[in-house]
């Protein structure tokens, strides 16, 4: 493929081999959405190991764990374009043919064509334009909730653990949340190895998850119909402590 000649294709490999090749991209994001949140994992992927519990992506700005066998594809798309740079990305799917997850390369095309070299790629119809992640400025203030995670771990300033998955992929970060900024119907957390965005009302409560340490508190992201969504938090019991003022 050219930097002139962008296209989508069904890629001849296999999970494994998909990613042991992302690792040659340079800088990238493995991202995940579902259930209304948006979570972004950013750097060199340093790492790709296999286990008893499935496939590793690890490093110093990566944590995802996939479980192969409920991937059926790996897509290539170099549609992707911002001003002059291309933005391609693997695709990774299901049985279904549903996208779960995709790695998206930060360098352009060369590095991305120069990982995926021998690999036999089919074309596949041009794909419906992907909306991008909720820029961040202005304001979009969300329904405020009874009890806020996200919130009060950031007015802590603790150290939490932010994950997301369904099954076959989970991602986490952990890190101590700077801001929650608003933008454009979503709250997002910016960090130079991370993003996440929320997309306003997709949360409706927090659910405490049974703990399995008794130092360490979890909670739940549920939907409008109280339904796990897949978001969880994790935390020192302060961490979620509401704020006393001065």
């Amino acid at each position: 493929m050219s930097e002139a000649a962008p296209a989508r294709t069904r890629v001849q490999t296999n999970v494994k081999e998909a990613l042991d090749r992302a690792t040659r991209f340079g800088k990238l994001m493995v991202t995940f959405s579902h259930g209304g949140a948006t979570h972004e994992r950013i750097g060199v992927i340093e790492r790709v190991e296999e286990g008893a519990d499935g496939l590793r992506i690890s490093g110093a700005h990566h944590a995802s764990l996939i479980t192969p066998s409920l991937f059926n594809s790996v897509e290539a798309d170099r549609s992707s374009k911002m001003k002059d740079k291309y933005y391609p990305r693997l695709v990774f799917c299901d049985a279904t043919g549903k996208a779960v997850f995709s790695i998206v390369g930060f360098e352009g095309l060369e590095p991305f064509d120069a990982a995926m070299a021998g690999c036999a790629e089919h074309p596949l119809p041009a794909a419906e334009p992907t909306p991008r992640s909720a820029p961040v400025g202005g304001t979009s203030p969300a329904p405020a909730l009874p009890f806020d995670a996200l919130q009060l771990a950031q007015q802590s300033g603790e150290e939490v653990v932010i994950r997301h998955g369904t099954d076959g992929f989970r991602q986490e970060w952990r890190g101590k949340i700077g801001q929650l900024k608003p933008a454009m119907g979503f709250i997002n957390i910016i960090d130079p190895d991370f993003h996440l965005h929320l997309k306003d009302g997709s949360v409706s409560a927090w659910r405490p998850v049974p703990a399995s340490s008794s130092s360490e508190l979890t909670y739940a992201a549920l939907d409008a119909d109280g339904n796990p969504t897949g978001l969880t938090i994790s935390g020192s019991a302060t961490a979620f402590a509401p704020s006393t003022g001065a």
